[in-house]
């Protein structure tokens, strides 16, 4: 309980710097990302039925994010690891009491491997489930009303997760992003690219609308962190990462084979200068 009104503390502390941040060039790495908790309850609408009593529909950009917050979980990343982890505890079972109470402590591995093969199963029903969801609320949503971010997020978490979204990418997907990708933020746009070459997409002309569109945005801002007492004041943050939209364009431009795309994408990253 006391987590969870921290948490809810935190939220409303950030809502309060959002303004202010937004608005400038500034760009808070330690910033909350979106994501639709409690993760059953919102599943749970995904299966509602419009004008049930207490129901609420979930929209197709919501469903989108929701599969975007499970693409950014890694779950292939933990599957892979899940023998070495489950080797280990087998290991540890196998020592002194005290040591097993030790490990219990200290390893958060060895504490939740009970939890390990149901939470990926749990894991993998919810991502079918989002992903089936999602699929229908696209093809019932009308084209005009499809919001942008719900494509781009929609690639690029099919494309993160080995997911097909065939049924939608031609009629749907593409003629949206086609008419609305500069709406997109500079990452959403970077998502988006990474997406349509990960699903090896054959549109080459909407990729170079979209890197050109790239290529006349502003690159130039200073990663800060927030003050401890005052949410308005920042300081430059001293462990600055490379910026998702720096990192996906690498991405491209390593499965990329078209030499105009390389070009372009390089002169984009060209002209990033971190904390300058």
């Amino acid at each position: 309980m006391i987590s969870t009104l921290l948490g809810s503390l935190k939220f409303a502390w950030y809502q309060c710097r959002a303004p202010y941040v937004n608005e400038s060039r500034l760009l808070v790495t330690k910033e909350l990302g979106y994501t639709l908790e409690p993760i059953d309850r919102n599943l749970s609408r995904l299966m509602g039925f419009e004008n049930e009593p207490g129901s609420q529909r979930m929209s197709a950009l919501e469903a989108s994010f929701f599969l975007k917050d499970f693409a950014e979980q890694d779950l292939a990343s933990l599957e892979n690891r899940a023998p070495a982890i489950l080797q280990k505890a087998k290991e540890i079972d196998q020592k002194l009491i005290f040591l097993r109470i030790y490990y219990f402590f200290m390893n958060a591995e060895y504490r939740n491997v009970s939890t390990l093969k149901p939470y990926i199963k749990i894991h993998k029903e919810r991502v079918s489930k989002v992903h089936e969801s999602l699929m229908r609320l696209i093809q019932y949503t009308q084209i005009d009303a499809l919001p942008v971010a719900a494509v781009s997020n929609t690639l690029y978490g099919a494309a993160k997760l080995n997911l097909s979204v065939d049924p939608v990418l031609n009629s749907i997907l593409l003629p949206v992003l086609s008419q609305k990708y500069k709406y997109l933020t500079t990452v959403g746009l970077a998502e988006t690219l990474w997406a349509l070459h990960k699903l090896n997409s054959k549109n080459a002309d909407l990729s170079k609308k979209i890197l050109a569109d790239l290529g006349q945005r502003e690159v130039k801002y200073i990663q800060v962190v927030p003050g401890y007492f005052n949410h308005l004041q920042f300081q430059l943050d001293p462990n600055a990462k490379t910026p998702r939209e720096v990192g996906l364009l690498k991405d491209v431009l390593m499965m990329s084979t078209d030499s105009d795309t390389k070009k372009q994408i390089e002169e984009f990253l060209s002209k990033y200068k971190p904390n300058q």
